[in-house]
This record gives structure tokens, sequence and C-alpha cells, in this order.
């Protein structure tokens, strides 16, 4: 049996009628070149990437980037997460995604301050009268 790419093959109760039946789409997280392959192969996004295509045809098809305040180790990960900068810092954007939780985690500046964590951005602070 023969696939194309993105797709592996799978068995098929009673037997195959065509040289692509029984052929499945590979899930998100795992690509394949096409061809007599009984299974997919884990992605390899760079990291500050996440794969989001099922039926790649490649190590990297379908990889995006993550979004500001979100960071991925790459690789065959399907999802982002938080980034986890300390009080004080806000997670900015980092060109080609952010690629640890600390990554791209930037100083607020005089007046402002942040809580930290997946903040993107830093809040002016407001002191009483007099202080």
């Amino acid at each position: 049996m023969t696939c194309p790419a993105g797709e592996f093959a799978n068995s098929v109760i009673g037997g195959s009628t065509s040289a692509t039946d029984g052929c499945t789409a590979c899930g998100v997280g795992t690509y394949s070149e096409g061809g007599a392959v009984t299974s997919c192969t884990a992605m390899n996004c760079p990291a500050g990437k996440k794969a989001t295509a099922s039926s790649a045809t490649n190590a990297t098809d379908g990889c995006v980037e993550c979004n500001q305040t979100w960071y991925s180790y790459g690789g065959a990960a399907t999802m982002c997460y938080d980034s986890d900068c300390p009080a004080g810092e806000y997670a900015a954007y980092v060109a080609g995604g952010a690629t640890t939780p600390l990554d791209g985690c930037t100083a607020c500046t005089v007046p402002q301050y942040s809580t930290g964590g997946y903040s993107g951005s830093c809040t002016d602070q407001t002191c009483p009268a007099g202080q």
C-alpha cells in the first residue's frame, strides 16, 4: 500500500481495494512523507513554535510561532505554555517565539509595575497624594 504524504498505511478489515485504501491522516504533532509507511513520525518544530496541522508532510510542516506571553520547547509540542516572568517584569514579544518560561521577560520601567507570570505589559503605578 502506498499512501500520499501526510498519511500512513492503516490496516483495512477485509483487505484493500485500491493503492491508497486504508491510508489514514497523521494527527497533529506527527507527519509522514508518504509511501509504504505504517506510522507517522513525531514533528520537529523549532523551539518557540508548536505543531498545528494534521496530515503534515515533513518535520516542520504546520509549525507556528507561539503568541506573546507563551513559549514552547518545540519538537512535537501541540500547544504553547504560559510564560512565568518574575514580579516586576512582563512577557515581551520574542521574534521566532519564546523558547523558555523566562524568555522575553523584560523589566518594567518606573513608575510601572507587573505581578509577573504571563502578563504581556506593565501597568502604571498610582500612588496616594504625598507619596
